[in-house]
């Protein structure tokens, strides 16, 4: 190596030509479904932080946070790996980080019931492990067939099938953050609005003869657009 070579880990040269080609048509979904999967995720989170969209009771869960944290990192570095150069050794790398990723994320989605139990997205978990497990063993083994075989079962099934019910079901936190808005003059008061009406209410009832204005802007409403 010379003083002004690059290390491989940069070049995005693979040390080997993998047998792990995806037709146009396959990559065209791959990018597609991650691009658009990111952009929804990234504008929901943005409304969600900026007061834009209702709170929501799952921000307050410790499994439901690393949930979000670990899934959204995933979306659009799976993309990366399908797409770009394989054998590398920023791709194995990543690869290993991705990995992990996954796990976390089911792990996290153990702990996350409706109502006190499972549901049926649930199934992906174990899905999530299974195919972690055979994508890590056919890499070593060298079967690169049988490596994209789970990496794209992976990341189309366990991955973005989960994440369209996530944006599709009414009341789940990625749906609300996105699709729902505030209807109030003053959305940054929503958390006290209730609050201010209670103690409105019971100081009318103290004292009747007094007049005691509403507050301007309390109580903000949310509904889910029709």
């Amino acid at each position: 190596m010379t003083s002004l070579s690059l290390p491989r880990f940069f070049t995005g040269k693979p040390s080997a030509k993998p047998a792990f080609d995806l037709s146009p048509k396959m990559r065209a979904l791959i990018a597609f479904a991650g691009v658009t999967m990111t952009l929804l995720a990234s504008f929901a989170l943005l409304r969600g932080f900026l007061g834009f969209a209702p709170d929501h009771a799952a921000t307050r869960h410790l499994a439901i946070i690393i949930h979000v944290a670990t899934v959204l990192p995933a979306i659009p570095l799976g993309g990366f790996l399908l797409l770009a150069p394989k054998g590398t050794p920023m791709h194995k790398s990543l690869g290993k980080v991705w990995v992990a990723l996954m796990v976390a994320t089911a792990t996290s989605a153990i702990f996350i019931k409706t109502s006190g139990s499972f549901s049926f997205i649930h199934i992906f978990v174990p899905m999530t492990f299974w195919a972690s497990y055979k994508l890590i063993a056919t890499a070593r083994a060298g079967d690169m067939k049988g490596h994209k075989k789970e990496v794209l079962s992976l990341y189309l099934g366990a991955l973005m099938i989960p994440g369209i019910v996530a944006f599709a079901l009414p009341g789940r936190l990625m749906n609300v953050w996105l699709f729902w808005i505030i209807l109030g003059r003053q959305p940054a008061r929503r958390r006290c609005g209730r609050k201010l009406q209670s103690a409105h209410s019971s100081a009318a009832v103290l004292a009747p003869d007094k007049a005691h204005p509403r507050p301007r802007g309390g109580g903000a409403l949310f509904v889910s657009p029709r």
